[in-house]
């Protein structure tokens, strides 16, 4: 438990013991990633066997638990020692340093085609009117469900490609002297 910030008088921490619960906060998402790709990988076989609810379930609520609380509570390690972060580098708090990047990447280009899409009023260039008015699936079609859904496969091509471009111009191009020190 990291200490000095509740007003109580705990000893403080040191730095071994916040790296091993760094070293702890790195496994738990690492186990998170795994977790989140082999319940994907539930969601599709449900898809499969047409139970919609229970992978919607799976989809909406299990998938997200084994990735974001995990990167929250990585989010919350990294903000309460950062100053530390930023003097005492190691390839662990690297590595959390970018996952969290990236996904505040990832939100802010969500954000962007949301506003673009938007304001653009665009349209899906992957699904054909057409063809979706023609099926007898209602929820394929244009007005009958959420923006999001309509444009899921432009969302994702979206947000892939600005949060890569994005990390790359953050991790690759730009100058991290404390990186530096690793060498």
């Amino acid at each position: 438990m990291l200490s000095g910030h509740s007003g109580h008088s705990h000893p403080e921490t040191t730095t071994q013991e916040k790296k091993e619960h760094e070293l702890l906060v790195f496994n738990i998402l690492k186990f998170g990633h795994l977790f989140t790709f082999l319940f994907q990988l539930f969601f599709f076989y449900l898809k499969t066997k047409n139970k919609y609810n229970l992978s919607q379930i799976v989809q909406c609520y299990i998938v997200p638990g084994g990735y974001f609380f995990p990167l929250v509570y990585a989010i919350y390690v990294a903000k309460v020692d950062l100053e530390n972060w930023k003097h005492d580098v190691n390839y662990i708090r690297i590595w959390l340093l970018i996952e969290i990047i990236f996904f505040w990447m990832w939100l802010a280009s969500g954000v962007v085609f949301l506003l673009y899409a938007y304001v653009a009023k665009f349209e899906s260039i992957f699904k054909n009117e057409v063809l979706l008015a023609k099926d007898e699936n209602i929820w394929n079609d244009k007005d009958s469900d959420d923006f999001l859904r309509y444009l899921k496969q432009e969302y994702y091509m979206f947000a892939y490609m600005l949060s890569f471009l994005a990390m790359e111009i953050q991790v690759g191009l730009l100058d991290h002297k404390e990186i530096r020190k690793l060498d």
